[in-house]
């Protein structure tokens, strides 16, 4: 079984424009809209010697009604099974309260993080990095996911986190 990798974030903060770029492919449907993607997409890769499932997600955010409520409910159960988590944050905004709803309900799974503030090129705001910083999110990885930059940085930093195909056949 490879490892599972989710991206998870608030909407229209570029998840599936992420999962794109990771994947050099077209295949999740990416637009200015908030709330397009509705379904997870799943989709194994091989990074150098390993091998990963990458998860596009519409994102943890409690919504009303029943699609929605299944929607919640299959990323939270895709969320516990995967082996680490990319938590996407938009840098041209400030943090919001969707923003920190994501943080605890990522905090909750107790998985690994990468943290990713995406939409970093030309200007952004750098407080957003600060104030991460202030909640414990060493590090994050500034990117454009429709820029292609620093995409290979965030593929190294997922492999550092991820089993060997190896040690995933034997579990």
């Amino acid at each position: 079984m490879p490892n599972k990798v989710i991206i998870l974030g608030k909407p229209n903060v570029g998840k599936s424009s992420l999962f794109n770029a990771i994947l050099k492919k077209n295949i999740a449907i990416v637009d200015n809209f908030s709330g397009l993607t509705r379904d997870l997409r799943k989709k194994e890769i091989k990074l150098w010697d390993k091998t990963c499932e990458i998860i596009d997600s519409p994102g943890l955010i409690w919504k009303v009604g029943t699609q929605e409520k299944n929607t919640f409910k299959s990323t939270i159960k895709y969320a516990h099974t995967s082996n680490l988590i990319i938590l996407v944050f938009d840098g041209r905004d400030q943090l919001t309260s969707l923003d920190y709803e994501v943080i605890q309900n990522v905090r909750k799974l107790d998985k690994p993080i990468i943290i990713v503030i995406n939409k970093t090129e030309g200007n952004f705001d750098l407080t957003i990095e600060e104030t991460l910083n202030s909640h414990g999110f060493k590090n994050p990885i500034l990117l454009s996911a429709s820029h292609n930059q620093n995409i290979d940085q965030l593929k190294w930093k997922i492999y550092e986190n991820i089993q060997s195909d190896k040690d995933t056949e034997e579990e």
